[in-house]
């Protein structure tokens, strides 16, 4: 549950009860130095309202930086919560509910990073003008509903290029009113 509002980078792994990591500050770089955030686990069901039961990475700000490390075992991965011109890079969310999930966010970057074994992979709900590249999102498997790759709903002018996304158990690409 630690408040990050100047950079950081970690030194070691961390693996949490609850909530990890909330960057509450405008401009920060959380370098994830090449190591892992576990959780408790993706709780219970919550469709169609966001699994928060667990974060790992939460972000409100703007310009933030995530990068360079591993994100898993939690309700939704990283949280990108009404967010503006953030960036995630060289990050692998995996064993979640949600791997990376944008609310309201906006300009955002998602590049060169890994996103498997998720119910949902990559969620985009009323999100504009973010860019999604060179990312591999695979193994998104169904709980009723779920196994989506990238699911984009209510989300506009939003650009998915060069990204693999393969063994879905639904759909790899699912866009609803986009």
């Amino acid at each position: 549950g630690a408040l990050i509002t100047q950079d950081v980078i970690l030194t070691r792994d961390l693996t949490c009860a609850r909530n990890a990591l909330t960057v509450a500050r405008d401009g920060v770089t959380l370098d994830l130095g090449g190591r892992t955030l576990r959780g408790p686990g993706h709780g219970a069901w919550t469709w169609p309202e966001p699994q928060l039961s667990s974060v790992g990475i939460r972000v409100t700000g703007k310009n933030v930086v995530i990068k360079n490390g591993r994100v898993e075992n939690f309700g939704t991965a990283i949280f990108l919560d009404r967010a503006q011109g953030a960036r995630i890079e060289g990050v692998q969310a995996d064993q979640s509910f949600y791997g990376i999930y944008l609310r309201e966010a906006h300009r955002t970057v998602v590049t060169r990073s890994t996103v498997r074994e998720n119910v949902y992979g990559l969620h985009i709900a009323q999100s504009h003008n973010n860019l999604v590249e060179e990312n591999t999102l695979s193994r998104s498997y169904y709980r009723s509903p779920g196994g989506y790759g990238v699911f984009m709903v209510q989300a506009t002018r939003n650009v998915i290029r060069r990204n693999q996304i393969v063994g879905s158990a639904n759909q790899g690409l699912w866009l609803v009113d986009c």
